[in-house]
């Protein structure tokens, strides 16, 4: 880690190696307690450290950039089992934060077969391996959806339904590093959070199939309370410069980096319009359930990638069968897509506690919580006390750093990694933690130390 200086912010500069480090705030937040080491029977490595009130749970696949499309959905399925095993058992049972750092993230699926020493690539956008079909096939898609495929399957087992999605499934960041590995980091509380969407973008679980057979299961925000009475933690997902649920400002990178900052700004004030006394009862680890044993998620796992991939060797099959989230008409999981020049508000089909998505208006509003009434809109940045940078390899740091840090209060931390995005055409993806003063944030340290 490489310290500098830089008018109006504390900027960290991040040198990624072949894994990507968690955020440095994780480490004076659980303190200087020490690890523990166990090993699923599943064969998923985990690593537990608790910090008092709080803990982090790691689980990780070994060599997931050799396994084929099922198999990888299979094992983050199980990956996120033995997660859900752990905070059953903890103190801290709570999830607040994800992140998920996956191998060859843009990769096709078809990767790691058989005689396959790297992961090979689509030519022209087709891979040689997955034979055509009419309308969307497996051939489309890449191991970040398949990724989400498993993902959703565990999230089933732990709550039985996507209508409580909204309620229960915490912020998350999905990115790719230069690992092998599958590594999948979760923040766990004594304490639910309140989870936050953005009122600019579609709730995730939403997308339509145009993202994958299945959607990625993640809220935008959550505010995290490591105990009653104190000052809350604003825990900001991976965000980058997507509208509704599409990419925008292709190939642009002062657009996308614009676009991100506007949708931070949008999560941070639907973040304070939930400051609020936490709440006293929740659904929480006792709560994670299977619906089903782990052979019925790997058979609805193996319907998410494709109905050809349960019977053969060869990854998922050309066509693609949807038995949990059907299509609608119009092609998408909740009805009415959002485009990016047309934002209408939306009626929920799979998603019925959805919000409507709606344009963000730039002036201020005055919001009121429990510090009483303050005027966020346009200013919610300042809240950050914490701001993490992923940049795909080719954009200029220095660039996005100079933005990026005269956007941010001048006390605010701000890291820069190398990493690869979710969608081959965004260039920068953001996240960050705030917390509702300064105070707050050193009140956190001081606890933690």
């Amino acid at each position: 880690m490489i310290a500098a200086s830089q008018e109006g912010a504390k900027t960290l500069q991040v040198q990624a190696g072949s894994e990507l480090p968690l955020p440095s705030w994780i480490d004076w937040l659980l303190g200087a307690e020490g690890r523990c080491t166990q090993q699923a029977e599943s064969g998923v490595e985990l690593h537990v450290r608790a910090g008092g009130k709080w803990t982090l749970v790691t689980a990780r696949v070994r060599d997931a950039i050799s396994l084929a499309g099922l198999d990888f959905q299979r094992e983050t399925a199980r990956a996120y089992a033995a997660i859900g095993d752990v905070l059953r058992q903890s103190a801290c049972r709570y999830p607040v934060r994800f992140w998920n750092f996956l191998p060859d993230i843009g990769g096709c699926p078809h990767s790691g077969l058989a005689g396959t020493a790297v992961p090979h690539r689509r030519q022209n956008g087709t891979c040689k391996r997955c034979p055509p079909a009419e309308g969307r096939t497996d051939a489309d898609l890449n191991r970040y959806m398949v990724f989400n495929a498993g993902r959703f399957s565990a999230y089933l087992d732990w709550y039985g339904e996507t209508a409580s999605f909204e309620q229960t499934v915490a912020t998350a960041t999905g990115i790719g590093h230069a690992s092998e590995d599958l590594v999948i980091h979760v923040l766990a509380g004594r304490m639910r959070g309140r989870h936050v969407e953005n009122p600019r973008q579609r709730q995730a679980s939403c997308y339509s199939p145009r993202h994958g057979p299945l959607p990625p299961c993640f809220a935008r925000a959550t505010v995290a309370y490591g105990e009653t009475g104190m000052e809350p933690l604003i825990l900001v997902g991976g965000t980058a410069s997507v509208r509704g649920e599409d990419s925008v400002h292709h190939d642009d990178v002062g657009a996308q980096v614009e676009e991100t900052l506007d949708n931070i700004e949008a999560v941070l004030e639907a973040a304070w319009r939930r400051l609020e006394a936490p709440p006293a009862t929740a659904i929480s680890a006792d709560d994670i359930h299977r619906s089903g044993s782990s052979e019925g998620g790997d058979e609805r796992a193996a319907h998410c990638v494709g109905a050809a991939a349960a019977r053969t060797p060869h990854g998922p099959g050309a066509v693609r069968s949807e038995p949990e989230v059907a299509a609608s008409p119009q092609g998408t999981h909740c009805v009415g897509a959002a485009t990016p020049g047309d934002l209408p508000e939306t009626t929920s089909h799979d998603c019925p506690s959805k919000p409507a998505v709606r344009a963000v208006s730039s002036s201020p509003t005055l919001l009121k919580s429990q510090g009483g009434d303050h005027s966020v809109g346009r200013r919610g940045h300042r809240l950050l006390r914490h701001v993490r940078v992923y940049c795909v390899p080719g954009v200029a740091i220095d660039a996005v750093r100079a933005r990026v840090g005269a956007w941010l209060a001048e006390t605010c931390e701000l890291e820069f990694l190398r990493a690869t995005i979710c969608r081959p055409e965004l260039l920068v993806e953001i996240e960050g933690v705030a917390t509702p003063s300064a105070r707050g944030w050193e009140g956190a340290r001081r606890d933690a130390s």
